[in-house]
């Protein structure tokens, strides 16, 4: 399989950047296989990494994270990768984070309709407008994240906005705000592999994924 790199990014902290992270690289390594999914933590917290890390101690099937020392070793190492190539980023400038979105096939941006998160998506079209005239063929995709489960005025109202932009729109699916994403990284456990009470927040994870699975397959 040809590398597709999938960056999951937002300027701001706290929008939900390595949960989606969980659930995209265990839905993609389930429908596709292990052997194709690796991903680089570039988040301060290393929130990816410690996720991983409990997994293994708790018997699940192993994530390949991909450790480096420095911007250089990253690189090298980005290159080096087949396959499906997942990076969850921080909510910071960075060198690396530029890198990111210069090298991307796809760009994740998780967020809700706060007003911080808002102005980090016009941001974050701003400081993307050099990268669209290097890397035209980058998409960015918004996954409306953390909302009320029948919230449909939300995905709505990025569907219009973001109608205006070539580059920019959003996936089909909204994920709601559950209390299981608080236990994503000491179980080790994405919601797929949750034993949950309801099967809906479930449902509403696997259609994001086949529509991740699809972007991927057109390319």
């Amino acid at each position: 399989m040809e590398q597709v790199i999938i960056g999951v990014m937002h300027p701001k902290g706290g929008t939900g950047k390595t949960a989606t992270t969980i659930n995209a690289s265990i839905g993609l390594a389930e429908k596709l296989g292990y052997d194709v999914v690796s991903i680089f933590d570039l988040d301060k917290q290393k929130q990816m990494t410690k996720f991983a890390n409990n997994r293994e101690r708790n018997g699940l099937k192993k994530l390949n994270v991909i450790d480096f020392k420095d911007d250089e070793d990253f690189k090298e190492k980005l290159q080096n990768q087949k396959g499906i190539v997942l990076i969850d980023t921080g909510g910071f400038d960075s060198s690396s984070n530029r890198l990111v979105a210069l090298v991307s096939d796809l760009i994740i941006l998780p967020l809700n309709n706060s007003d911080q998160e808002i102005d980090g998506l016009r941001d974050f079209q701003m400081n993307l407008k050099e990268i669209f005239d290097v890397n035209e063929n980058l998409k960015c995709k918004v996954l409306v994240n953390r909302v009320h489960f029948n919230d449909n005025s939300t995905q709505k109202a990025f569907e219009e906005y973001l109608s205006n932009f070539d580059n920019f729109s959003t996936f089909n699916t909204s994920i709601p705000h559950n209390k299981a994403f608080g236990s994503l990284l000491s179980t080790g456990m994405s919601v797929s592999e949750m034993d949950l009470d309801s099967i809906h927040l479930k449902l509403r994870i696997n259609k994001f994924i086949n529509e991740l699975e699809e972007e991927i397959n057109n390319g």
